[in-house]
């Protein structure tokens, strides 16, 4: 266990995720805290190819260079490709770990917040059908978590916040 562990952690360190994510779907021994480490990861990962994806079509907007408009494209097909690799990766282990009854009530709040903070990050990267229909799936994620954590304020109240983020992004698209 503990080497299946060392090879998924040198798996992210070295960028491989496609690597990683295989190891874990192979592995049927982690428990929900390994899961939920990886999870986190993951999403970090995403979050930080989004970031990227930002930078590189502001200096794409900015540069003449045809050569390196056609460098930035290419490039920003393959974040966008891996984008979308990974989230569909990131939704099955979330999806999985949801689904097991023995979790506690607060991990379910962490993994439906943790959906909807991935739906927000690809809403920001996407294109109009898709990038509505990211912050739905935020904003139903958010919903759900608002419900399982309504004894819980400060969670609530964080998710509330998320919520109210999103609401007001979806409404400056309307506009």
């Amino acid at each position: 266990m503990k080497n299946l562990f060392d090879q998924l952690y040198f798996c992210y360190l070295t960028n491989r995720c496609e690597d990683a994510f295989q190891l874990i779907k192979s592995s049927k021994t982690f428990d929900e805290q390994q899961q939920t480490i990886f999870t986190l990861i993951s999403l970090n990962l995403i979050e930080k190819r989004c970031q990227s994806l930002r930078k590189l079509n502001q200096i794409l907007i900015e540069t003449n260079d045809q050569n390196q408009c056609f460098i930035i494209q290419n490039y920003l097909q393959l974040i966008f490709n891996e984008l979308q690799f990974y989230s569909k990766e990131i939704f099955s282990q979330i999806e999985n770990l949801l689904s097991n009854r023995s979790i506690s009530l607060s991990s379910k709040v962490c993994y439906q917040k943790l959906q909807g903070d991935l739906h927000f990050l690809l809403s920001q990267v996407s294109k109009s059908n898709d990038k509505l229909e990211h912050i739905n799936h935020s904003l139903r994620s958010y919903n759900q978590a608002l419900d399982i954590s309504s004894q819980q304020s400060l969670i609530h109240q964080q998710i509330l916040r998320n919520k109210n983020l999103i609401s007001n992004l979806f409404d400056f698209q309307i506009v």
